[in-house]
């Protein structure tokens, strides 16, 4: 009885272990962690305007500028973001050696869009703080050397009949990617 009971349990045991590899269906659970991207570039074109002076005595600058002398406006601008929706791009102008508002200076900056983002049209004059240029969410532009994405700088003149001091003003402009307010 003894040799019956054991071959009982070793078939049973068989059977038993291969209904249980035999199954048609399995689940397993995994977890795939991304991480938060912001990366931007932005081309360097070393933008440089000229304004077109008065012509007449008792004239202030009008904000035209020397087409001739006009160059590297038309950075062009590469995203990669998965920050969702809230993500937006920000822009900062000043005055780069004393980081005063442009303003200061009877200056203006505008920022528009040229290709690709569709409603960038931000002044910078007066304020110090990052402005939203545009809410972006989850984007890839593209590489910088093939991007549509581009911005247009258009610098200009800030009051009434207003005269800037003669010389060189170098304008400082700050992009950032950010998911939180705007630096």
């Amino acid at each position: 009885m003894k040799p019956l009971h054991l071959v009982v349990i070793a078939l049973f045991t068989c059977f038993s272990s291969t209904l249980a590899y035999a199954a048609d269906t399995a689940i397993q659970q995994l977890t795939l962690q991304v991480p938060k991207v912001l990366l931007l570039d932005v081309e360097n074109t070393s933008p440089s305007f000229e304004l077109l002076a008065p012509t007449e005595a008792g004239q202030g600058f009008t904000g035209s500028l020397d087409s001739s002398k006009t160059s590297g406006n038309r950075p062009k601008v590469a995203i990669t973001s998965n920050g969702g929706n809230a993500t937006k791009l920000c822009g900062k102008a000043v005055m780069k050696d004393t980081n005063a508002p442009l303003n200061s200076a009877n200056l203006q900056l505008t920022i528009l869009d040229h290709a690709g983002f569709g409603d960038i049209s931000t002044v910078f004059n007066t304020k110090t703080s990052g402005e939203v240029l545009t809410t972006i969410g989850n984007i890839v532009t593209g590489d910088i050397n093939n991007t549509t994405h581009q911005l247009r700088l258009i610098p200009g003149i800030s009051g009434s009949n207003p005269m800037p001091p003669y010389g060189s003003h170098a304008i400082e402009v700050t992009y950032t990617v950010t998911d939180a307010s705007c630096p």
